[in-house]
C-alpha cells in the first residue's frame, strides 16, 4: 500500500521529535529555522536576483514598504540563477531547518549537523540530511523524488 502524504507527515513529525530528543541528549540547544514554507514564498525563493528586483519594484509601486524585505534578501547577491527551489519539501511539511547552539553560541561548523544528520538518516531509508546536497541545517523525508 502506498503511503499518503498525511501518513508521511505524521512519520516526519515523529522522526523530528526523536531527532530533537537526540540533539538534547548530545547537549545541543536547538531552534527551528524554516519548517513550513508557503508556496508563494517558495515561488519567490525560486526567482533570480533580477526577477526579485522586478517583483520588489512592482510591490513598491503598489504597496510602499513591503518590497524592502525582498531587497534585503537580495543584499549582496548577484547572478541570474534561481536562489531556491519552488517545489521544496517545506511546502509539503516534510522538511525542517534547524539551528544548533552550544553554551548560547550558534554552531556554524558542519560536524554537529552531520552528527544529527547521521542519526536522522538512521531513522529510515527515506530520511535525508541536507548536508549531503549543500544544505547543512536541512532534515527531510524524500517525497516524489525530492530530498
Amino acid at each position: 500500500m502506498t503511503e499518503t502524504l498525511l501518513q508521511k507527515q505524521y512519520r516526519f513529525s515523529v522522526g523530528l521529535q526523536r531527532l530533537l530528543q537526540y540533539a538534547h541528549k548530545q547537549r545541543y540547544d536547538v531552534t527551528m529555522g524554516e519548517t513550513y514554507r508557503h508556496p508563494v514564498q517558495a515561488a519567490i525563493n525560486a526567482l533570480t536576483v533580477k526577477e526579485r528586483e522586478s517583483l520588489a519594484s512592482l510591490i513598491q509601486h503598489i504597496h510602499g514598504g513591503v518590497s524592502v524585505a525582498l531587497r534585503q534578501q537580495n543584499n549582496g547577491l548577484k547572478g541570474n540563477r534561481p536562489l531556491g527551489i519552488q517545489h521544496s519539501l517545506h511546502t509539503r511539511r516534510l522538511a525542517v531547518d534547524l539551528q544548533l547552539f552550544k553554551d548560547g553560541e550558534w554552531i556554524k561548523e558542519v560536524g554537529p549537523y552531520r552528527e544529527l544528520g547521521m542519526y536522522w538518516e538512521s531513522l529510515g531509508p527515506d530520511f535525508c540530511w541536507g548536508g549531503r546536497f549543500g544544505d547543512t541545517p536541512h532534515y527531510s523525508i524524500k517525497h516524489d523524488g525530492m530530498k
